[in-house]
């Protein structure tokens, strides 16, 4: 009876042991599954992102993506692939005027197309800064030509005014500057730049050199008196008679 009571002490005593160890290897085992886990999980991020591909740009799969500008010829510019399309008549008119006056490699491009209803047709694309260049260049071009072509009409006015007024000049008579100012600017296009008394008396002073005289009146608001150098004082005071006997 005592040994059998004993006995199941000793067998109850050692379960516990046993529960008790298992206990205390379960949990110094749990964290080590779980760091285990974590770190398996931050390896497996890391190999992803160092696998992953760059993405492409999001306009890879717009058709001009890959077109040509019709101006630089070229898909990219200063890396912008972004193109648009000419859906205005005032521009397309001044893009086919532009190409005309250059006559550049725009123009082999887009030789072909005589109106903006073709242009629209063509599906012309362009980089918004080549075509706010190519159109800044030729208003320029434009402008300087404009410019050069008013100044060659201003100079041959004055010639053709020269002409009528040079006997008067040689036969003693005077002109003041305001008068041929006048002259020649009522004979002007209206496009043109209107000449003033300064640019006439250099244009004189340049056609007879020292052949010619300016007189300058003491008055403020009166021009200066053009006469030749071979007129006396006496003969300007006989036609100045002529003219007004009092």
């Amino acid at each position: 009876m005592c040994l059998t009571i004993v006995t199941r002490n000793i067998r109850t005593k050692t379960l516990n042991r046993i529960e008790q160890a298992v206990k205390a290897n379960a949990d110094e085992d749990r964290p080590n599954i779980i760091t285990k886990r974590v770190s398996t999980d931050e390896s497996f991020i890391r190999k992803t992102r160092r696998e992953s591909v760059p993405r492409p740009p999001p306009s890879s799969n717009d058709p001009s993506y890959k077109s040509n500008c019709a101006i630089c010829g070229k898909i990219t510019k200063n890396k912008n692939h972004k193109k648009h399309r000419i859906s205005e008549c005032d521009r397309a008119q001044k893009f086919i005027n532009a190409t005309v006056h250059f006559q550049d490699d725009v123009y082999t491009r887009v030789c072909d197309l005589e109106d903006s209803a073709s242009i629209f047709g063509a599906n012309i694309l362009y980089h918004n800064d080549c075509m706010r260049a190519y159109l800044r260049t030729y208003d320029r071009s434009i402008q300087m030509k404009d410019q050069q072509k008013c100044q060659s009409e201003r100079h041959k006015t004055f010639h053709h005014i020269l002409q009528e007024i040079k006997p008067g000049l040689k036969s003693g008579y005077g002109h003041s500057l305001s008068t041929i100012r006048d002259l020649c600017n009522q004979l002007l296009d209206h496009g043109c730049k209107l000449l003033e008394n300064r640019e006439i008396k250099l244009l004189l002073i340049n056609y007879f050199g020292t052949e010619i005289n300016l007189a300058y009146p003491t008055e403020a608001n009166k021009s200066a008196l053009v006469y030749m150098e071979n007129c006396t004082k006496e003969d300007m005071a006989n036609i100045i008679r002529s003219m007004d006997p009092i």
